[in-house]
């Protein structure tokens, strides 16, 4: 998988981030605790400190930090299929048998 830079945000205990399309992201809490639900998950999520949720869907995931917190987030960018088998793909992919 190839990866971009990370973001971090600051939140405020009550502060509330709205994410559109969230699916190729993972998301951090580096302090703090975030609840997170996201759209067609049954159940919510509490992240604490030090752990990452990776989104399912790519519908709408909002997140609502439940003390003084910081999330990082990072987008994940999935290798296509046909990569795996070609000697040019992307930098920083390894492939096996190359």
């Amino acid at each position: 998988m190839k990866t971009s830079q990370v973001t971090q945000f600051p939140l405020k205990k009550g502060e509330v981030i709205t994410m559109a399309k969230p699916k190729d992201c993972v998301i951090q809490v580096d302090s703090g605790r975030l609840w997170i639900t996201q759209t067609n998950q049954s159940a919510d999520v509490f992240i604490e400190a030090g752990s990452t949720c990776t989104p399912k869907e790519n519908g709408f995931l909002v997140a609502e930090a439940m003390s003084h917190t910081v999330m990082s987030m990072k987008y994940v960018k999935p290798v296509p299929a046909h990569a795996e088998n070609d000697s040019k793909a992307p930098s920083g992919i390894s492939l096996e048998g190359a």
